[in-house]
C-alpha cells in the first residue's frame, strides 16, 4: 500500500472515530441534563456561551448532583507497543514486536522496519561499538517516539517501544450560579476544542 494513502486512510478513519465518539457523548450528557434540568412547563433554556439549567423548585438536588468537574475519555490506540527485539541470524535480521515478526533492513550501521501495515515503522543506527540501537519508533499519526535497544544477549538488541497515545477527552465542567441555574461548558485539552475559562 502506497505509504501517503495509508496515512490519508489512517487520518480518515481516526477522524470517522472521533466524530461518533463525540456524538454519542453529546446525546449522552444532552439527555441526561435534559432529564435533570426541564421545569415544570418543558422549557429548556440555553445561552451562546453556556447551557442555562433553571432548577425547579420540586427537584432541588437533582441538578446539584451534576456540580462539578466531569471526564470522558476515549482512546484510539496505538496498540503496537511494549518490547521490541531485533536480532541477528543466519538468514539475517529480524525485529519482533507485540507478537510480529518482521524482516529489517541493514544499511551501514543504519537498520529500519516496517510493519506489514504500513503504518508502524522503526528507524535507527548502531553505535560504534553495536551494544545499542538508537532511533526513533514512528507511529501511525506519524509521531516518532524515541527508542534506545541495548545488546541483550548474543546478537540481539532489546528496548521499549513507549509510543504516544491517540487519545480524546472531554472535561464537563457544571458550576451552580445563585439565580438558581447551572452553567456548563465542555472542554478538550487535546485539540483545544470548548473555553478555556468559566464565565459567568
Amino acid at each position: 500500500m502506497n505509504f501517503s494513502y495509508a496515512l490519508l486512510l489512517s487520518a480518515f478513519t481516526r477522524g470517522i472515530k472521533t466524530f461518533l465518539f463525540l456524538g454519542i457523548l453529546f446525546a449522552a450528557i444532552a439527555s441526561l441534563v435534559y432529564s435533570l434540568a426541564q421545569n415544570e412547563d418543558g422549557r429548556f433554556e440555553s445561552s451562546s456561551r453556556f447551557t442555562t439549567l433553571r432548577v425547579d423548585a420540586l427537584m432541588p438536588n437533582s441538578a446539584r448532583e451534576l456540580v462539578g468537574l466531569w471526564e470522558a475519555k476515549r482512546r484510539f490506540g496505538p496498540d503496537i507497543r511494549g518490547i521490541l527485539l531485533i536480532k541477528e541470524s543466519s538468514s539475517g535480521w529480524w525485529a519482533e514486536i507485540a507478537g510480529k515478526i518482521v524482516q529489517a533492513k541493514l544499511d551501514g550501521d543504519a537498520i529500519t522496519f516496517e510493519l506489514p501495515d504500513s503504518e508502524n515503522s522503526f528507524k535507527g543506527k548502531f553505535e560504534a561499538r553495536r551494544t545499542k540501537i538508537v532511533g526513533h519508533w514512528i507511529q501511525p499519526t506519524n509521531y516518532a517516539s524515541p527508542v534506545v535497544l541495548t545488546k541483550y544477549g548474543n546478537d540481539v538488541w532489546r528496548g521499549n517501544v513507549l509510543p504516544y497515545d491517540d487519545t480524546f477527552t472531554l472535561y464537563l465542567m457544571v458550576r451552580a450560579r445563585d439565580d438558581g441555574s447551572v452553567g456548563a461548558f465542555l472542554k478538550n485539552p487535546e485539540r483545544n476544542i470548548g473555553f478555556g475559562q468559566y464565565r459567568r
